[in-house]
Protein backbone atom coordinates (compact mmCIF):
# COMPACT_ATOMS: atom_id res chain seq x y z
CA UNK A 1 0.00 0.00 0.00
CA UNK A 2 1.56 3.39 -1.23
CA UNK A 3 1.43 6.77 0.98
CA UNK A 4 1.20 10.13 -0.84
CA UNK A 5 -0.60 13.40 -0.73
CA UNK A 6 -4.05 13.75 -2.10
CA UNK A 7 -5.27 16.92 -3.46
CA UNK A 8 -2.04 18.66 -2.99
CA UNK A 9 0.90 16.87 -5.28
CA UNK A 10 0.81 14.22 -7.43
CA UNK A 11 0.45 15.88 -10.88
CA UNK A 12 0.46 14.59 -14.36
CA UNK A 13 -2.57 14.89 -16.68
CA UNK A 14 -4.40 11.70 -17.18
CA UNK A 15 -4.40 12.23 -20.77
CA UNK A 16 -0.87 12.09 -20.78
CA UNK A 17 -0.55 8.73 -18.87
CA UNK A 18 1.67 6.90 -21.72
CA UNK A 19 3.16 9.88 -23.25
CA UNK A 20 7.15 11.06 -22.36
CA UNK A 21 7.30 14.38 -20.64
CA UNK A 22 9.96 16.73 -21.23
CA UNK A 23 8.98 19.89 -19.35
CA UNK A 24 6.59 20.25 -16.38
CA UNK A 25 5.93 23.21 -14.22
CA UNK A 26 2.84 23.53 -11.78
CA UNK A 27 3.58 26.13 -10.30
CA UNK A 28 2.96 24.75 -6.56
CA UNK A 29 5.99 26.33 -4.97
CA UNK A 30 4.38 29.70 -4.69
CA UNK A 31 7.35 30.87 -5.98
CA UNK A 32 7.51 32.97 -9.53
CA UNK A 33 9.99 32.66 -11.46
CA UNK A 34 10.12 28.72 -9.98
CA UNK A 35 13.17 26.93 -9.86
CA UNK A 36 15.20 26.89 -12.70
CA UNK A 37 13.22 29.64 -14.48
CA UNK A 38 14.20 33.08 -14.84
CA UNK A 39 11.89 36.15 -15.37
CA UNK A 40 13.28 39.02 -17.98
CA UNK A 41 11.43 42.40 -16.64
CA UNK A 42 11.70 45.68 -18.53
CA UNK A 43 11.50 47.64 -15.20
CA UNK A 44 8.43 49.42 -15.24
CA UNK A 45 6.34 46.82 -13.04
CA UNK A 46 6.69 43.97 -10.59
CA UNK A 47 6.04 41.71 -14.51
CA UNK A 48 5.58 38.01 -13.29
CA UNK A 49 4.34 36.88 -9.98
CA UNK A 50 2.07 34.79 -8.35
CA UNK A 51 -1.37 34.88 -8.77
CA UNK A 52 -2.90 37.18 -5.90
CA UNK A 53 -6.61 36.37 -7.02
CA UNK A 54 -7.04 32.21 -8.08
CA UNK A 55 -5.21 29.31 -9.05
CA UNK A 56 -5.77 27.83 -12.50
CA UNK A 57 -5.28 24.05 -11.24
CA UNK A 58 -4.44 23.12 -7.38
CA UNK A 59 -3.22 25.94 -5.33
CA UNK A 60 -1.17 28.55 -7.38
CA UNK A 61 -0.22 29.95 -11.09
CA UNK A 62 2.04 32.89 -12.47
CA UNK A 63 0.60 35.86 -13.13
CA UNK A 64 0.61 38.81 -15.00
CA UNK A 65 -1.13 42.25 -14.25
CA UNK A 66 -2.34 44.90 -16.39
CA UNK A 67 0.24 47.14 -15.27
CA UNK A 68 0.30 50.46 -16.16
CA UNK A 69 2.79 51.46 -18.20
CA UNK A 70 4.72 49.20 -21.37
CA UNK A 71 5.06 45.74 -20.06
CA UNK A 72 7.73 43.57 -21.97
CA UNK A 73 8.18 40.90 -19.83
CA UNK A 74 8.51 37.37 -20.21
CA UNK A 75 8.69 34.00 -18.19
CA UNK A 76 11.33 31.69 -19.38
CA UNK A 77 11.68 27.85 -19.19
CA UNK A 78 15.04 25.77 -18.33
CA UNK A 79 15.72 24.14 -21.55
CA UNK A 80 14.39 20.82 -22.29
CA UNK A 81 16.45 17.85 -23.72
CA UNK A 82 14.03 16.61 -26.70
CA UNK A 83 16.48 14.07 -28.00
CA UNK A 84 14.06 11.46 -27.97
CA UNK A 85 10.88 12.90 -28.34
CA UNK A 86 8.44 11.97 -31.28
CA UNK A 87 6.27 14.80 -31.89
CA UNK A 88 6.29 16.95 -29.50
CA UNK A 89 3.36 19.19 -27.77
CA UNK A 90 3.44 22.30 -25.72
CA UNK A 91 0.51 22.26 -23.65
CA UNK A 92 -0.47 24.92 -20.92
CA UNK A 93 -4.21 26.23 -19.17
CA UNK A 94 -4.59 29.80 -19.18
CA UNK A 95 -6.74 32.84 -17.64
CA UNK A 96 -7.05 35.77 -20.25
CA UNK A 97 -8.60 38.59 -18.42
CA UNK A 98 -10.09 41.31 -20.42
CA UNK A 99 -9.36 40.18 -23.61
CA UNK A 100 -10.57 42.85 -26.11
CA UNK A 101 -7.74 44.99 -24.06
CA UNK A 102 -4.76 42.35 -24.73
CA UNK A 103 -1.84 43.61 -27.09
CA UNK A 104 0.47 40.87 -27.68
CA UNK A 105 0.99 38.31 -25.65
CA UNK A 106 2.76 35.42 -26.66
CA UNK A 107 4.55 32.24 -27.02
CA UNK A 108 8.46 31.84 -28.12
CA UNK A 109 10.64 28.55 -28.50
CA UNK A 110 14.37 28.86 -28.79
CA UNK A 111 13.17 32.32 -29.66
CA UNK A 112 11.23 31.97 -32.32
CA UNK A 113 6.88 33.13 -31.64
CA UNK A 114 4.82 30.14 -31.98
CA UNK A 115 1.61 31.23 -30.82
CA UNK A 116 0.17 34.79 -29.69
CA UNK A 117 -3.20 36.01 -28.95
CA UNK A 118 -4.28 40.01 -29.79
CA UNK A 119 -7.31 41.78 -28.56
CA UNK A 120 -9.15 39.29 -31.02
CA UNK A 121 -8.01 36.08 -29.02
CA UNK A 122 -10.24 34.08 -26.86
CA UNK A 123 -10.51 35.12 -23.46
CA UNK A 124 -11.43 33.25 -20.02
CA UNK A 125 -9.91 30.14 -19.11
CA UNK A 126 -8.69 27.73 -21.36
CA UNK A 127 -6.67 24.90 -22.36
CA UNK A 128 -3.74 25.46 -25.46
CA UNK A 129 -1.37 23.10 -27.70
CA UNK A 130 1.18 23.62 -30.03
CA UNK A 131 2.81 21.67 -32.03
CA UNK A 132 6.96 21.71 -31.62
CA UNK A 133 7.75 18.50 -33.72
CA UNK A 134 9.93 21.07 -35.39
CA UNK A 135 11.83 20.41 -32.28
CA UNK A 136 12.09 16.71 -32.05
CA UNK A 137 15.52 15.91 -31.21
CA UNK A 138 16.68 18.80 -30.06
CA UNK A 139 18.94 18.63 -26.78
CA UNK A 140 18.15 22.14 -25.49
CA UNK A 141 14.36 23.76 -26.23
CA UNK A 142 13.83 26.63 -23.70
CA UNK A 143 9.76 28.32 -23.78
CA UNK A 144 9.45 31.61 -23.07
CA UNK A 145 5.77 33.50 -21.96
CA UNK A 146 5.58 37.32 -23.23
CA UNK A 147 3.55 39.46 -22.30
CA UNK A 148 3.29 43.00 -23.88
CA UNK A 149 0.78 45.46 -22.90
CA UNK A 150 -0.16 48.91 -21.43
CA UNK A 151 -3.36 48.46 -19.01
CA UNK A 152 -4.13 46.05 -21.16
CA UNK A 153 -5.04 42.09 -19.85
CA UNK A 154 -4.65 40.19 -17.03
CA UNK A 155 -2.38 37.00 -18.04
CA UNK A 156 -2.70 33.32 -15.58
CA UNK A 157 -0.51 29.87 -16.80
CA UNK A 158 -0.69 27.25 -15.08
CA UNK A 159 0.59 23.04 -15.90
CA UNK A 160 2.92 24.21 -18.55
CA UNK A 161 4.12 20.99 -20.34
CA UNK A 162 6.18 19.72 -23.27
CA UNK A 163 5.26 15.87 -23.67
CA UNK A 164 4.41 13.68 -26.55
CA UNK A 165 1.31 13.36 -27.72
CA UNK A 166 -0.79 10.93 -25.56
CA UNK A 167 -1.84 7.46 -27.14
CA UNK A 168 -4.82 7.47 -29.35
CA UNK A 169 -8.33 6.93 -27.90
CA UNK A 170 -9.51 3.18 -27.34
CA UNK A 171 -11.61 1.50 -30.12
CA UNK A 172 -15.30 2.71 -29.97
CA UNK A 173 -18.08 2.65 -32.63
CA UNK A 174 -20.60 5.68 -34.05
CA UNK A 175 -24.21 4.65 -32.60
CA UNK A 176 -25.69 7.97 -34.62
CA UNK A 177 -23.80 10.50 -36.79
CA UNK A 178 -25.11 13.53 -38.84
CA UNK A 179 -22.50 15.74 -40.81
CA UNK A 180 -25.27 18.19 -42.35
CA UNK A 181 -24.05 16.81 -45.70
CA UNK A 182 -27.77 16.78 -47.37
CA UNK A 183 -27.60 20.41 -47.42
CA UNK A 184 -30.81 21.02 -45.67
CA UNK A 185 -31.15 22.08 -42.36
CA UNK A 186 -32.94 20.25 -40.29
CA UNK A 187 -32.09 16.97 -42.35
CA UNK A 188 -33.75 14.27 -42.20
CA UNK A 189 -35.61 13.01 -39.41
CA UNK A 190 -34.60 15.80 -37.43
CA UNK A 191 -36.76 18.43 -36.14
CA UNK A 192 -36.77 22.56 -35.44
CA UNK A 193 -38.71 23.93 -32.39
CA UNK A 194 -38.63 27.45 -33.37
CA UNK A 195 -40.42 30.63 -31.36
CA UNK A 196 -40.85 32.03 -34.51
CA UNK A 197 -38.87 35.27 -34.12
CA UNK A 198 -36.08 34.04 -36.51
CA UNK A 199 -35.38 31.95 -38.85
CA UNK A 200 -33.73 30.11 -36.68
CA UNK A 201 -31.75 26.73 -37.37
CA UNK A 202 -30.62 26.98 -41.10
CA UNK A 203 -27.88 25.66 -43.34
CA UNK A 204 -24.18 27.73 -42.55
CA UNK A 205 -24.18 31.09 -45.33
CA UNK A 206 -20.56 31.90 -44.63
CA UNK A 207 -18.11 28.53 -43.81
CA UNK A 208 -18.61 24.79 -42.61
CA UNK A 209 -16.47 23.44 -40.02
CA UNK A 210 -16.66 19.76 -42.04
CA UNK A 211 -17.17 18.71 -45.25
CA UNK A 212 -19.31 21.16 -46.98
CA UNK A 213 -22.13 22.26 -44.97
CA UNK A 214 -23.18 22.95 -41.31
CA UNK A 215 -26.04 23.53 -38.80
CA UNK A 216 -25.92 27.24 -37.88
CA UNK A 217 -28.00 29.65 -35.70
CA UNK A 218 -27.73 33.18 -36.68
CA UNK A 219 -27.06 36.29 -34.21
CA UNK A 220 -31.22 37.65 -34.84
CA UNK A 221 -32.26 40.43 -33.25
CA UNK A 222 -35.20 39.43 -31.12
CA UNK A 223 -35.45 36.58 -28.19
CA UNK A 224 -34.95 33.28 -29.77
CA UNK A 225 -35.44 30.15 -28.49
CA UNK A 226 -34.65 27.60 -31.06
CA UNK A 227 -34.33 23.75 -30.59
CA UNK A 228 -33.05 21.37 -33.48
CA UNK A 229 -33.71 18.15 -32.18
CA UNK A 230 -32.65 14.75 -33.68
CA UNK A 231 -34.42 11.58 -34.63
CA UNK A 232 -34.79 9.00 -31.25
CA UNK A 233 -31.49 7.32 -31.24
CA UNK A 234 -31.18 3.32 -29.95
CA UNK A 235 -28.73 3.05 -27.45
CA UNK A 236 -29.71 -0.29 -26.53
CA UNK A 237 -27.28 -2.94 -25.10
CA UNK A 238 -24.58 -0.15 -25.33
CA UNK A 239 -22.08 1.14 -21.94
CA UNK A 240 -20.39 4.08 -21.59
CA UNK A 241 -22.58 6.16 -24.72
CA UNK A 242 -21.16 9.82 -24.79
CA UNK A 243 -21.68 12.71 -27.59
CA UNK A 244 -19.67 14.18 -29.43
CA UNK A 245 -19.58 17.55 -32.43
CA UNK A 246 -17.92 20.07 -33.57
CA UNK A 247 -18.96 23.55 -32.97
CA UNK A 248 -17.72 27.23 -34.13
CA UNK A 249 -19.22 29.57 -30.99
CA UNK A 250 -18.67 33.64 -32.88
CA UNK A 251 -19.08 36.56 -30.82
CA UNK A 252 -18.87 34.40 -27.17
CA UNK A 253 -19.19 36.91 -24.52
CA UNK A 254 -22.52 38.11 -25.96
CA UNK A 255 -23.62 34.52 -25.22
CA UNK A 256 -26.91 34.37 -23.72
CA UNK A 257 -27.27 30.52 -23.18
CA UNK A 258 -27.04 27.71 -25.74
CA UNK A 259 -27.37 24.15 -24.36
CA UNK A 260 -27.62 20.49 -25.08
CA UNK A 261 -30.64 18.72 -24.12
CA UNK A 262 -30.85 14.67 -23.89
CA UNK A 263 -34.56 13.63 -22.97
CA UNK A 264 -35.26 17.05 -21.74
CA UNK A 265 -32.34 17.25 -19.12
CA UNK A 266 -29.93 19.84 -19.91
CA UNK A 267 -26.08 17.76 -19.98
CA UNK A 268 -24.14 21.06 -21.53
CA UNK A 269 -24.46 24.74 -21.64
CA UNK A 270 -22.27 27.65 -22.74
CA UNK A 271 -23.21 31.12 -21.55
CA UNK A 272 -21.29 34.38 -22.00
CA UNK A 273 -18.16 32.59 -19.71
CA UNK A 274 -17.31 30.15 -22.11
CA UNK A 275 -14.96 29.88 -25.14
CA UNK A 276 -15.66 30.68 -28.58
CA UNK A 277 -14.11 29.47 -31.21
CA UNK A 278 -14.04 26.32 -33.24
CA UNK A 279 -13.69 23.53 -30.98
CA UNK A 280 -14.69 19.72 -30.61
CA UNK A 281 -16.52 19.59 -27.41
CA UNK A 282 -17.65 15.90 -25.58
CA UNK A 283 -20.68 14.89 -23.32
CA UNK A 284 -20.83 12.14 -20.83
CA UNK A 285 -24.19 9.89 -21.90
CA UNK A 286 -23.55 6.67 -19.70
CA UNK A 287 -27.08 8.07 -17.98
CA UNK A 288 -27.81 6.75 -20.76
CA UNK A 289 -26.75 3.50 -21.39
CA UNK A 290 -29.34 0.48 -22.39
CA UNK A 291 -31.96 3.41 -23.20
CA UNK A 292 -33.36 2.47 -26.58
CA UNK A 293 -35.29 5.93 -27.13
CA UNK A 294 -32.53 8.87 -26.53
CA UNK A 295 -33.49 12.17 -28.09
CA UNK A 296 -30.85 15.21 -28.45
CA UNK A 297 -31.81 18.79 -28.86
CA UNK A 298 -29.09 21.61 -29.57
CA UNK A 299 -31.08 24.82 -28.00
CA UNK A 300 -29.80 28.48 -29.04
CA UNK A 301 -31.40 31.30 -26.71
CA UNK A 302 -30.86 34.89 -26.91
CA UNK A 303 -31.47 38.21 -28.48
CA UNK A 304 -28.71 39.59 -31.17
CA UNK A 305 -26.12 37.40 -28.89
CA UNK A 306 -24.02 34.88 -30.31
CA UNK A 307 -23.50 32.84 -33.97
CA UNK A 308 -23.73 28.77 -33.12
CA UNK A 309 -22.36 26.97 -35.86
CA UNK A 310 -22.80 22.70 -35.26
CA UNK A 311 -21.07 19.75 -37.62
CA UNK A 312 -20.51 16.14 -37.35
CA UNK A 313 -22.32 15.66 -34.06
CA UNK A 314 -21.39 11.76 -33.21
CA UNK A 315 -23.33 9.73 -30.45
CA UNK A 316 -20.51 7.13 -29.66
CA UNK A 317 -19.65 3.91 -27.28
CA UNK A 318 -16.47 2.41 -26.38
CA UNK A 319 -15.84 -1.33 -28.11
CA UNK A 320 -16.89 -3.42 -25.39
CA UNK A 321 -18.66 -3.72 -21.87
CA UNK A 322 -17.50 -1.60 -18.50
CA UNK A 323 -17.27 -4.57 -16.71
CA UNK A 324 -17.53 -4.47 -12.55
CA UNK A 325 -14.35 -2.67 -12.50
CA UNK A 326 -14.62 -0.33 -9.08
CA UNK A 327 -13.35 2.42 -6.79
CA UNK A 328 -14.73 3.66 -3.09
CA UNK A 329 -12.99 5.75 -0.75
CA UNK A 330 -12.87 6.13 2.77
CA UNK A 331 -11.80 8.65 5.24
CA UNK A 332 -11.80 11.62 3.26
CA UNK A 333 -11.23 14.15 6.31
CA UNK A 334 -8.89 17.00 6.44
CA UNK A 335 -5.90 16.18 8.20
CA UNK A 336 -6.47 12.55 8.02
CA UNK A 337 -5.53 9.37 6.01
CA UNK A 338 -8.03 8.04 3.27
CA UNK A 339 -7.79 5.04 1.54
CA UNK A 340 -9.29 4.19 -1.79
CA UNK A 341 -9.65 0.82 -2.86
CA UNK A 342 -10.32 -0.80 -6.79
CA UNK A 343 -11.84 -4.13 -6.54
CA UNK A 344 -12.57 -6.78 -9.82
CA UNK A 345 -9.58 -5.28 -11.89
CA UNK A 346 -7.82 -7.44 -14.48
CA UNK A 347 -5.24 -9.31 -12.37
CA UNK A 348 -2.05 -8.33 -11.62
CA UNK A 349 -3.21 -5.17 -14.13
CA UNK A 350 -1.22 -1.52 -13.44
CA UNK A 351 -4.34 0.81 -12.65
CA UNK A 352 -4.56 4.62 -12.00
CA UNK A 353 -6.72 6.74 -9.87
CA UNK A 354 -6.99 10.17 -10.96
CA UNK A 355 -8.75 13.04 -9.62
CA UNK A 356 -10.38 16.52 -10.49
CA UNK A 357 -11.57 19.54 -8.01
CA UNK A 358 -12.94 21.54 -11.06
CA UNK A 359 -15.91 18.99 -11.80
CA UNK A 360 -17.25 15.78 -13.12
CA UNK A 361 -16.94 16.36 -16.94
CA UNK A 362 -17.25 14.42 -19.13
CA UNK A 363 -13.45 14.52 -20.63
CA UNK A 364 -12.09 12.55 -23.72
CA UNK A 365 -9.16 11.05 -22.42
CA UNK A 366 -6.86 7.80 -24.17
CA UNK A 367 -8.60 5.85 -22.11
CA UNK A 368 -12.04 6.84 -23.00
CA UNK A 369 -14.70 9.25 -21.72
CA UNK A 370 -14.17 10.28 -18.05
CA UNK A 371 -16.13 12.19 -15.54
CA UNK A 372 -13.44 14.43 -14.47
CA UNK A 373 -12.66 18.12 -15.68
CA UNK A 374 -9.62 19.42 -16.66
CA UNK A 375 -6.73 19.58 -15.01
CA UNK A 376 -6.88 15.85 -13.87
CA UNK A 377 -4.35 14.58 -11.98
CA UNK A 378 -3.36 11.16 -10.89
CA UNK A 379 -1.94 9.49 -8.18
CA UNK A 380 0.70 6.92 -8.55
CA UNK A 381 -0.14 3.56 -10.07
CA UNK A 382 -1.41 0.75 -8.18
CA UNK A 383 -1.22 -2.79 -9.54
CA UNK A 384 -3.60 -5.49 -8.75
CA UNK A 385 -3.53 -8.09 -6.71
CA UNK A 386 -4.03 -12.07 -8.38
CA UNK A 387 -8.12 -11.33 -7.17
CA UNK A 388 -8.29 -7.91 -9.00
CA UNK A 389 -7.84 -5.62 -5.57
CA UNK A 390 -5.35 -2.91 -5.24
CA UNK A 391 -5.51 0.32 -2.62
CA UNK A 392 -3.60 3.44 -2.24
CA UNK A 393 -3.22 5.54 1.06
CA UNK A 394 -2.83 9.47 0.98
CA UNK A 395 -2.70 12.08 2.97
CA UNK A 396 -5.48 14.89 3.18
CA UNK A 397 -3.87 18.66 3.63
CA UNK A 398 -5.49 20.27 6.71
CA UNK A 399 -7.10 23.00 4.80
CA UNK A 400 -9.40 21.55 2.25
CA UNK A 401 -12.38 20.76 4.46
CA UNK A 402 -15.34 21.42 2.22
CA UNK A 403 -13.25 20.85 -1.05
CA UNK A 404 -15.18 19.10 -3.44
CA UNK A 405 -13.40 16.10 -5.21
CA UNK A 406 -14.51 13.75 -8.78
CA UNK A 407 -12.48 10.50 -8.76
CA UNK A 408 -12.16 8.10 -10.97
CA UNK A 409 -9.59 5.37 -11.58
CA UNK A 410 -8.55 3.26 -14.98
CA UNK A 411 -7.52 -0.49 -15.63
CA UNK A 412 -4.92 0.05 -18.00
CA UNK A 413 -4.70 -3.20 -18.80
CA UNK A 414 -8.62 -2.58 -21.16
CA UNK A 415 -7.99 0.16 -20.53
CA UNK A 416 -11.56 -0.08 -18.47
CA UNK A 417 -13.08 2.97 -16.09
CA UNK A 418 -14.52 2.19 -13.18
CA UNK A 419 -17.71 4.32 -11.29
CA UNK A 420 -16.64 7.63 -10.42
CA UNK A 421 -17.59 9.45 -7.19
CA UNK A 422 -17.68 13.08 -6.64
CA UNK A 423 -16.99 13.60 -2.97
CA UNK A 424 -16.91 16.34 -0.28
CA UNK A 425 -13.77 16.68 1.53
CA UNK A 426 -14.88 16.15 5.56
Amino acid sequence: MHRISFVAAAVVLLAGVSSAQYLFEDFESGVVPPAGWTVTNNGTSAGWVPDPFHSLNGFASAFHDDYTGYNLNSLDSPAADLTGSSSAQLNWDQDNYYPTWTLRCSVLVNGTEVWFIDNYGTGYVTHQVVDLSAYDGNSSVSVSFLYEGDYANEWSLDDITIQDPPPPPPPSHSIFFEDFESGMVPPAGWTENNNGNSAGWELDPFHMLNGLSSAWHDDYTGYNLNGLASPTVDCSGETGVYLEWMQDNVYPTWTLRCWVEVNGNEEWYIDAGSPGGVRQESVDLSAYDGNSAVKIEYIFEGDYANEWSLDDIDVRAPDGGSGGFTLSVANLVAGSTTTLSLANAGPGATCIIAYSVYGGGPTNTPVGSVDLTPPIRQLPAVQADSAGAASISASVPPHVGGLNVWIQAVDLGGPELSNSLAETVG
